[in-house]
């Protein structure tokens, strides 16, 4: 019983000090995070902090993902939603195109920088780097069901496999996020068309 009160301690601890971090990068950024003062928000301790998250890295990155965690369910229920709506192939069509002008948004840049972070952070902390792998996995598998679901009406390739194209489908992020570095707005629409051309010829759209 003692046993089970405590792991319930610690896990109230690590919510406590993720979302006293999230408020603190919200306010201050990671430039001027001030691990201190989130530790005593959270009412914890030095050995807390370094119990759950191994160090000040590990607990940015450990929020950090939460909040990722978060805008990804959401877009994957959106694109569900939409994809469960669709009748025709042509709507599909819609909806892929809809799901890439989203991802390209400028509004989103944030959830872009997130994730790319998030990983960076995780190549150094083996306990994030559980964290960043788990969420990755269990997204990926939701997105997968969504193009079975697509699969299964006649909108998309029956060959493929889904959950393949998910991690696919993550590459083109990945390479928007890199053209983010540079020349964003003359790259832009062209990265758009691209990145369509190559859903429709994977998916057989």
């Amino acid at each position: 019983m003692g046993a089970v009160r405590k792991r319930s301690d610690g896990i109230a601890t690590s919510e406590r000090l993720m979302a006293e971090a999230a408020k603190e990068i919200q306010r201050f950024g990671i430039e001027n995070f001030d691990v201190q003062r989130v530790m005593d928000r959270a009412k914890a301790t030095n050995g807390s902090l370094y119990h759950h998250f191994g160090s000040k890295n590990g607990l940015i990155a450990a929020a950090e993902i939460q909040e990722l965690v978060r805008h990804l369910a959401s877009d994957n229920r959106v694109f569900r939603a939409m994809v469960e709506e669709c009748r025709t192939k042509a709507e599909f069509l819609r909806a892929v195109e809809h799901i890439v002008e989203a991802v390209a948004s400028s509004t989103r840049s944030g959830v872009r920088v997130w994730r790319a972070r998030a990983i960076t952070l995780a190549l150094d902390n083996k306990k994030v780097a559980k964290t960043v792998r788990n969420a990755q996995i269990e997204e990926t598998k939701h997105a997968a069901e969504t193009l079975r679901i697509a699969k299964q009406r006649g909108f998309i390739n029956t060959s493929i496999d889904p959950e393949a194209v998910s991690y696919w489908m993550q590459g083109q992020f990945f390479g928007f996020v890199l053209l983010e570095m540079g020349d964003t707005d003359r790259l832009r629409n062209e990265w758009k068309r691209a990145s369509i051309a190559g859903l429709h010829a994977v998916l057989g759209l």
